[in-house]
């Protein structure tokens, strides 16, 4: 089974040589397999959700090597990295990040305007998706007025609007109750058992309660344990 994400060395320093300097990551040496679903456990200020977002191409790390579907995604210039996470990979995030003004079909496919793909093809598969969450019903609602649920549930529709191999996913579950919890985590399971690699920042005890072949990760203070 090939390596997803391969970790080198990697490490990340905020405001180098200044009196601020924080070392955020340490030397960290990983790798992820494809068809894995992944948690990366630590609790808040662990550095698991900063080491999320580099592999996710959102921050550089300060040295190391970062390979993503060996892509030399630490050397990346910030327009190939923008590229990159629109044809790879997927992203859901703890506080949702919809556009409130907008529904929940047109939330759905804004991941997919930038690629040009046209307006027939983007309807479809967004209903497609809206459908696979037991969303459909609310395609006309507009983000803000959907409860906690529905909103990830939308954006889980969103990151997989390109297909992606790979998802990340910054503590999906932090803002739901515990049925809600279930209802993300029963989708992402069902993606992984489809072939999808899955990686979640977390601190829930839920995931390994659900999560079968669980792979956990732990994190304290910026290094692997």
């Amino acid at each position: 089974m090939t390596n997803v994400i391969e970790v080198e060395k990697l490490n990340l320093i905020f405001s180098p040589n200044t009196s601020r300097e924080f070392h955020a990551l340490k030397n960290i040496t990983m790798s992820i397999k494809e068809g894995e679903f992944c948690i990366l456990k630590g609790v808040s200020g662990s550095g698991k959700s900063t080491l999320l977002s580099v592999m996710g191409a959102l921050l550089k790390p300060t040295s190391g090597k970062l390979e993503v579907f060996s892509n030399p995604v630490s050397k990346m210039p910030d327009f190939h990295a923008s590229t990159f996470r629109r044809e790879h990979l997927g992203f859901i995030f703890q506080n949702f990040n919809l556009f409130d003004e907008f529904t929940v079909l047109e939330n759905v496919q804004t991941a997919l305007i930038p690629t040009g793909t046209s307006v027939s093809h983007m309807k479809t598969r967004a209903l497609e998706l809206l459908s696979m969450v037991n969303l459909k019903d609310k395609k006309d609602t507009f983000a803000r007025n959907l409860s906690g649920g529905e909103k990830q549930r939308c954006a889980i529709a969103r990151a997989l609007i390109n297909n992606p191999k790979l998802i990340l996913a910054d503590e999906p579950t932090a803002n739901l109750d515990k049925k809600n919890s279930e209802n993300v985590i029963e989708i992402l399971t069902k993606l992984n058992q489809q072939g999808t690699t899955i990686l979640v920042a977390t601190h829930d005890e839920i995931f390994e309660q659900m999560v079968p072949n669980l792979n956990v990760i732990h994190i304290k203070e910026g290094t692997l344990l």
